[in-house]
């Protein structure tokens, strides 16, 4: 992790601790999905909305990224993948560009992040108040990160304007003009981030997958990869 997206997370934790419910905060860090030893750049990267229950005992400062096998994600006592709407869109997604068995040895090498990384230790939404209070910082944080970790492609499982304006719209409008939506009623397609230095960031945008018909977004993710 660079000093400048450390500073970006320690700009994150003040916001997170000077807001009034702060001692039922905590901050997800990006995830590399697989061993510290396996860490490299130009891997895959799946962006949620908001984390759903940090289950941490405080706000963290957050000095590296989580290098974390999801192995609660394999479990059925846990929070299993196939049981949730996200988990297997990503699973899918990789099992079809990867050419690899669906199951959960196909999560692995890849980084997961979530456009709202201050929630609720708690298992509970993040509130639209709350969302609010932290777009700015987790918006240039998420690009500090994507300059840092160099990702093949970026998939936005957001929506661009979606229920709440939860999707990755508000953070575009933050981005502009290093990254530029081509329509803001598009709830779909392939957009483009520029780093300070000129390299081009691919990001594919589509909506949430809950309620959605996932074998759609799974194919319309696998046509723009390619």
């Amino acid at each position: 992790m660079t000093p400048q997206v450390q500073q970006l997370y320690k700009v994150l934790y003040d916001k997170a601790k000077s807001l009034p419910n702060s001692d039922a905060l905590g901050i997800m860090p990006t995830h590399f999905v697989g061993p510290k030893s396996r860490f490299k750049k130009g891997l895959p990267m799946f962006i949620g909305r908001d984390t759903y229950g940090l289950g941490q005992d405080k706000v963290p400062l957050v000095t590296d990224y989580e290098y974390d096998g999801l192995n609660w994600l394999k479990s059925r006592d846990g929070y299993y993948f196939d049981d949730s709407s996200f988990w297997r869109v990503v699973g899918h997604v990789l099992e079809r560009v990867r050419g690899e068995s669906y199951g959960s040895n196909v999560f692995h090498d890849f980084y997961w992040s979530d456009l709202y990384k201050i929630n609720f230790r708690a298992k509970q939404g993040t509130t639209q108040g709350l969302r609010s209070n932290q777009i700015n910082e987790c918006a240039q944080l998420l690009l500090a990160e994507m300059d840092d970790l160099d990702p093949c492609v970026s998939v936005f499982l957001t929506g661009v304007y979606e229920g709440e304006k939860k999707g990755v719209g508000r953070f575009f409008e933050r981005w502009e003009p290093r990254g530029q939506l081509k329509s803001k009623n598009d709830s779909t397609g392939e957009f483009t981030l520029v780093d300070g230095s000129g390299t081009m960031h691919r990001c594919i945008v589509v909506p949430h997958p809950q309620g959605k018909v996932q074998e759609e977004i799974i194919q319309k993710i696998c046509s723009l990869w390619k």
